[in-house]
């Protein structure tokens, strides 16, 4: 399939991120969006032809950003210098991790399309990191997209916690452990299934508060 890109000016994609962020898509209105930046609602129009097709460029902009700063990040490009990345992002950027968590289901099904390959390129980094890792005899998995899909899961759990105030050093220390723990990261079946389980049960009553799971 060949790639969309975003069509609306960065100002527009700035204002509509704003906005979505604080009211959500449903509530946002194109009269909203005028105000916003201040413009009458029919001149609007000559930047983008609908609701639909700005929802679709923040996301492909959102994706666009983050990647753009994946390839500027000066750390380790390992599974370390990932988790720090994407962690640091989410607190530096909050309203990225709302719209990608809350406002794709918005997307028609003619955009979700390339709203859902625009989420593929973003998962493609860490599926990259595992895939090596895996071939190097680091990690011990089946599925690299499986396990890419359960790492993200994780950190995103991780990034909830940071309501309850937890030092950021150490959440990531953290999910760096569990992480590894669910990759089998060189360590014995037995000790693979141990070490994350060990760290969940230290962050258990936090979780539970946070993301509403039974205690």
């Amino acid at each position: 399939m060949s790639e969309l890109k975003q069509t609306c000016p960065d100002f527009l994609i700035d204002a509509a991120i704003d906005l979505m962020a604080e009211h959500g898509y449903v509530a946002m209105s194109m009269r909203k969006l005028a105000s916003h930046i201040g413009i009458l609602p029919g001149s609007l129009y000559h930047h983008v032809s609908s609701k639909q097709d700005i929802l679709l460029d923040v996301v492909l902009a959102v994706v666009d950003r983050r990647l753009h700063a994946w390839s500027r990040y000066s750390g380790k490009r390992d599974l370390a210098g990932y988790i720090n990345f994407l962690m640091v992002r989410q607190r530096s950027h909050p309203k990225e991790e709302l719209l990608l968590r809350h406002e794709l289901r918005h997307l028609e099904p003619s955009a979700k399309i390339w709203g859902l390959q625009a989420m593929e390129k973003l998962r493609t980094p860490l599926q990259t990191i595992i895939e090596n890792g895996r071939r190097a005899g680091m990690y011990s998995v089946a599925e690299p997209s499986v396990a890419t899909e359960a790492v993200l899961a994780l950190l995103d759990a991780g990034n909830k916690l940071r309501q309850l105030h937890y030092r950021a050093e150490r959440l990531e220390e953290e999910m760096l452990q569990m992480v590894e723990g669910m990759l089998g990261a060189n360590l014995s079946p037995a000790l693979a299934l141990q070490q994350p389980l060990e760290a969940i049960s230290e962050l258990r009553a936090p979780c539970a508060c946070a993301l509403g799971w039974p205690r």
